[in-house]
């Protein structure tokens, strides 16, 4: 989350996929909660799974995004420019939920490094790559 965020010198949103769809090619990621400087705005609504306290449900701004995930000893990483297409609302989700387009969505099927996956707005792939160069 720090290295994308000091990359792209902006706010990062930590989600998890949900949802896969091969044919559309994208992948619906959801969490309960994101920084409030990064969507175009918000409503505050209840935690997705224990229905209690709040939670954010945030729009973010259609358009080009990065979806990254880097192993905690920094030995792997995975980094993918997308498109965000839609802002769902589905209330049986983590309430800020994005569609992304995607053309390898199919790592999230292969081999995922773990659940949480960190997504920013702009095309950061290639920097992500960089960066993981330099430090081997």
């Amino acid at each position: 989350m720090m290295i994308l965020g000091e990359i792209a010198k902006q706010p990062t949103f930590m989600c998890n996929p949900n949802r896969i769809n091969g044919e559309r090619r994208t992948v619906l990621f959801a969490h309960c909660t994101l920084p409030i400087n990064m969507p175009r705005y918000y409503d505050l609504s209840t935690h997705y799974e224990s229905k209690q306290g709040v939670a954010i449900a945030g729009k973010l701004p259609l358009g080009h995004c990065t979806v990254s995930k880097i192993d905690g000893d920094l030995s792997n990483f995975f980094a993918a420019n997308g498109e965000i297409v839609d802002m769902p609302e589905d209330r049986e989700l983590c309430r800020t939920q994005v569609t992304v387009k995607m053309e390898d969505w199919n790592y999230f099927l292969r081999s995922p490094i773990g659940n949480h996956h960190i997504l920013c707005m702009g095309k950061y792939a290639d920097d992500i790559e960089e960066f993981m160069d330099l430090i081997k």
